[in-house]
């Protein structure tokens, strides 16, 4: 059995997502549901779970602080918020998993189905908690799929993207390459809020990192380590009104 929790302060959500469980996932043990960051805390600190449904806002402040007083090393943890763009972000970055309010059944089940993997590999998500606890009011880092977990990278020091067809590059200030298993298409939301931008179908670039903007029909974007960017024509005017360059 899974000993399992539920974090959640809204009564009715949470009796619903523990009838989907019982129903769908009999080797799920319920012990216990949480309805702030308090009772959370003191219930985690006698009785570890192995997964835990957690709540991103609860009554008494952000679930993101029981990170800070609780090692969930021995947790896989499943976000649960209505839409919260900043907190999905922050979520997504730190490479954890969530499901959003009110809840698609197929989404939760296959949320819980890769939960019980990593389970069954002992995998540990410490770096990704802590990284996203650092992430909850500005985002500072992204964690990056590798091929042995996750390769942790500070925001600013990513120079540009580049797409590799099915997969991305991430090219640092230091000049590191990392070649990882999405488009980018995938991190164009994720970063367009954070002082990047998308100029052409294959680069995302950090704006500050842009040392020159040379005219031409897109124009051509020249980054402070010496690569040289075209800017797509029906991306120039909105990378212009961005970048304030006239």
């Amino acid at each position: 059995m899974i000993d399992t929790l539920i974090i959640e302060d809204e009564p009715r959500n949470a009796a619903f997502l523990s009838n989907i469980l019982q129903m769908n996932f009999p080797e799920l043990s319920l012990n216990a549901v949480c309805d702030t960051k308090q009772s959370s805390i003191q219930y985690l600190r006698n009785n570890p779970s192995q997964l835990i449904f957690m709540d991103v806002q609860l009554k008494d402040g952000n679930s993101f602080e029981i990170f800070k007083e609780i090692n969930l090393s021995q947790s896989q943890i499943i976000f649960v918020t209505a839409y919260d763009q900043y907190a999905i972000q922050a979520i997504k970055f730190s490479a954890l998993d969530y499901v959003l309010k009110p809840y698609d059944i197929d989404e939760l089940i296959q949320a819980v189905e890769k939960a019980k993997l990593r389970i069954q590999r002992n995998e540990n998500p410490t770096k990704q908690l802590n990284m996203l606890y650092q992430n909850k009011d500005k985002i500072h880092k992204l964690a990056l799929p590798a091929m042995d977990g996750h390769t942790f990278v500070n925001i600013d020091d990513i120079s540009y993207l580049q797409s590799e067809g099915a997969y991305t590059t991430f090219h640092m200030k230091d000049k590191t390459k990392y070649l990882v298993s999405r488009q980018m298409k995938d991190y164009e939301e994720l970063f367009e809020e954070n002082g990047f931008f998308r100029v052409h179908q294959s680069y995302i670039i950090n704006l500050s990192f842009i040392k020159k903007y040379i005219k031409g029909t897109g124009g051509t974007v020249l980054l402070e380590n010496g690569k040289e960017i075209d800017v797509a024509v029906r991306r120039k005017e909105e990378f212009l009104r961005i970048t304030r360059i006239h």
